[in-house]
């Protein structure tokens, strides 16, 4: 059986990533998950999981732009920034397609960011989200973000618009909403959130929860899951002998002259008999194994 790997799932709407994990781990029998990038239960789409030694990679995926489309609702504000909180501030002031086009231009690039103050960001050695909840308010440091794109897909109606955000890691897509709103005079809050794109994957890639448990009571089938090797295109692969991986399975460096750009420290995947065998970092001529795996060999 096959279970080590890559779940694409469209993350279905009111579970949290923790929830969907736990799913996968009961529908699927498999020990160790792990998933990168988390979605509110209000967010759908796009939520990459770890499946057996795949989590070994998670602190070498590469870290490419998040691509959202979310939907803003003008002339409310919410304490959690989404539909999910309580109203705290309302207006009658809902803003135009041309005055939102004039504002986006301030978005663009790399700008400071407060994060909500229910996010998981520790404040006082605590998640800032437990604070709120206590009915605290957690001091939110600002800090930047990258804004790739920003542009308005649809204005549904009066008080709703459809945007599409293409953006660095750590942006907080509902302090844009609620940003975008203030400088536009009202107030808004992220009503709809899709994530569309993380780094290598897209909407077109995803599963639904729903096929993959649906898989999981078919005995070893595993056809969905994508290779350990599919997140390692950015890493430079080196073949070793036999001999070199007995060493990389005991922890040992091994002896090597690379012929590329690879720069000290640099990650570098090492592969055997068309297996991954590790990663290891290049440090004066020779590779020395950070991650190595436990992976059947394939004839």
């Amino acid at each position: 059986m096959v279970n080590n790997g890559w779940l694409i799932i469209d993350k279905p709407l009111g579970l949290s990533s923790t929830q969907v994990v736990g799913k996968v781990r009961r529908g699927l029998n498999v020990k160790k998950l792990g998933h990168i990038g988390t979605l509110d239960p209000l967010a759908t789409g796009v939520l990459v999981v770890a499946l057996g030694e795949a989590t070994k990679l998670i602190p070498y995926m590469p870290t490419g732009p998040k691509v959202y489309e979310f939907d803003v609702r003008w002339g409310e504000s919410r304490d959690t920034d989404d539909a999910e909180g309580k109203v705290i501030h309302q207006c009658q002031v809902y803003p135009t397609l041309l005055s939102i086009n004039a504002v986006i231009p301030q978005f663009l690039g790399q700008i400071d960011q407060v994060p909500p103050i229910y996010s998981a960001i520790k404040t006082q050695g605590q998640p800032a989200y437990k604070a709120a909840r206590k009915g605290e308010t957690p001091v939110m440091k600002t800090r930047q973000v990258m804004i790739h794109d920003l542009y308005v897909v649809e204005m549904i109606d009066e008080q709703t618009t459809r945007f599409q955000v293409k953006c660095g890691g750590g942006t907080y897509v509902r302090s844009l909403a609620r940003d975008l709103a203030i400088h536009l005079g009202t107030y808004g809050y992220v009503h709809s959130l899709r994530r569309l794109q993380d780094g290598l994957f897209g909407i077109q890639d995803t599963i639904s929860l729903e096929k993959i448990l649906e898989i999981g009571h078919k005995s070893g089938d595993y056809s969905l899951l994508r290779p350990i090797e599919a997140v390692l295109d950015d890493i430079p692969a080196v073949l070793v002998s036999a001999d070199d991986a007995q060493k990389i399975r005991q922890g040992m460096d091994i002896q090597c002259d690379l012929k590329t750009d690879t720069r000290d420290e640099h990650p570098v995947a090492l592969f055997f008999e068309g297996n991954l065998l590790a990663i290891a970092v290049f440090e004066e001529q020779r590779l020395r194994p950070r991650r190595v795996f436990n992976l059947t060999i394939q004839k």
